[in-house]
């Protein structure tokens, strides 16, 4: 297949490389039905194969070098760090999971790099194309900073608390994801931080979170950011829309599993053995806790447990502390 004057493929090449894709995406779509209607094993060798359709196509040097360019051009936002082979197989994971090398909004996905290797962390852009391709319109998001508040058990860090709400219609239905004050955003952050920064990645934490909630998807795939930045941007526990002046929001307990469940992926995935147990011990500590005394008694050995861990895991980690003193009927 030849290619075109600037070393990339030909306009018919692009438009057969797409069409070839898209119709494996189709494919890929449909393996839900398949699963429905046939059961879970035969599903799985449909997607097999759709999977198999893709990376034929995906895997062609043609293609490869489209990849390539799109990183050098900006349309994938690549780390510093990340070397040239892993751009090609996690931009290729990123299609597979139906995300677009170049969009006229910006970069669908970011690559970046960690102790796990290279991964991919979907930006607002490539949410909002799920949602489009859903079938939702009228995407809407809004995000506003509370305050910058000392971080529990961190001397000399700080978290910028946000409140904000994501919204869109699907098939006449409106659909909406909020974050308030009982449980608002928190992003790592200096005390002299301006909101600007923090508040578009909180919007982009609620089109993901409102993507997750029409799709139903897990969050496999998109892994966390490195420390230090927009870090494990982990799906939030949605806050249903109140019926009435007397409802409730989550309670202690549901918070508390919510934190504890995206952690646990974290542990398995993120961390070395020894890591893993040193929150697994974390978590029991909390859990086998009977009063807030025992809690607040334990605080100084869980921040000693949790030295050399990312801002990110103790952040959660503080959120655990905080739900449990909760359940136990601090405040």
């Amino acid at each position: 297949m030849a290619k075109g004057n600037n070393g990339l493929i030909t306009a018919d090449q692009a438009k057969a490389a797409g069409t070839a894709l898209g119709e494996c995406c189709t494919q890929l779509a449909a393996v839900s039905d398949i699963e429905a209607a046939q059961g879970a094993v035969v599903g799985s060798m449909y997607r097999l194969q759709a999977m198999a359709e893709i990376a034929k196509v995906l895997n062609t040097p043609e293609v490869e070098a489209m990849i390539m360019f799109a990183a050098d051009a900006g349309a994938i936002e690549v780390a510093g760090n990340v070397r040239g082979d892993q751009v090609l197989s996690v931009s290729k994971q990123a299609v597979t999971r139906g995300y677009l090398l170049a969009d006229a909004a910006g970069p669908q996905f970011a690559i970046i790099s960690g102790k796990g290797g290279a991964s991919f962390l979907v930006k607002e852009a490539g949410h909002r194309h799920r949602l489009r391709e859903r079938g939702a319109t009228q995407i809407k998001a809004s995000a506003a900073a509370l305050r910058v508040e000392p971080r529990a058990n961190a001397v000399g860090k700080h978290d910028m608390l946000l409140i904000g709400e994501a919204s869109c219609v699907l098939d006449g239905e409106l659909f909406t994801v909020r974050r308030d004050e009982r449980m608002p955003i928190r992003l790592s952050c200096y005390e002299s931080d301006g909101p600007d920064g923090h508040e578009a990645k909180a919007r982009r934490r609620l089109i993901r979170d409102l993507w997750l909630t029409i799709s139903g998807e897990e969050p496999a795939g998109e892994m966390m950011e490195p420390e230090q930045s927009d870090s494990f941007d982990r799906p939030v526990t949605m806050i249903e829309e109140p019926q009435g002046p007397s409802a409730a929001g989550p309670s202690p307990m549901a918070l508390f599993e919510a934190v504890l469940n995206d952690l646990r992926p974290i542990a398995a995935k993120k961390m070395s053995k020894e890591e893993a147990q040193r929150i697994g011990a974390i978590v029991d500590g909390l859990k086998d806790a009977k009063t807030v005394a025992e809690v607040d008694k334990h605080c100084p050995e869980i921040d000693s447990m949790l030295d050399g861990f990312s801002d990110a895991v103790r952040a959660m980690v503080d959120e655990l502390i905080q739900y449990r003193r909760q359940i136990l009927g601090g405040e």
